[in-house]
């Protein structure tokens, strides 16, 4: 399975599971003590124990690194796994504008989820293939 989309769906799927994943347990960790709905979600925000919170940025960091390197190293070109990088990133923003968060968290969330970014393609190289002509 060499084909970019391919690699770029299943990465988003696998860093998609990470989070919620991460999350489902911080749910269970910490449950809410009401059905959630916008509304009270924000007011609730404020109040969410620590560990709730460092749960939820170990979701975004985590998912975005395996979702990026699932799609590394199953397309084995950098285009897709740039794509996955924006689409991951915009999806942590959207949540921070959707519900309101305190401001560390905003700020640590954004930046642990670039520098999360960061790592995986330092570290992570793709070896173009060798075309035989």
């Amino acid at each position: 399975m060499r084909h970019p989309v391919v690699a770029a769906i299943l990465g988003l799927v696998v860093g998609m599971l990470v989070v919620m994943g991460i999350e489902a347990l911080s749910h269970i960790l910490y449950p809410l003590p009401f059905t959630p709905t916008l509304e009270n979600l924000q007011e609730y925000t404020s109040q969410i124990p620590l560990g709730g919170m460092l749960l939820v940025l170990l979701a975004h960091f985590l998912g975005g690194i395996v979702a990026i390197f699932t799609t590394l190293k199953l397309s084995k070109k950098n285009l897709p796994a740039y794509i996955i990088a924006v689409v991951f990133f915009a999806a942590t923003t959207y949540n921070l504008f959707l519900i309101p968060h305190p401001f560390w968290f905003t700020i640590t969330d954004v930046v642990l989820t670039i520098i999360g970014m960061l790592i995986v393609f330092k570290l992570v190289k793709v070896k173009p293939k060798k075309t035989t002509a």
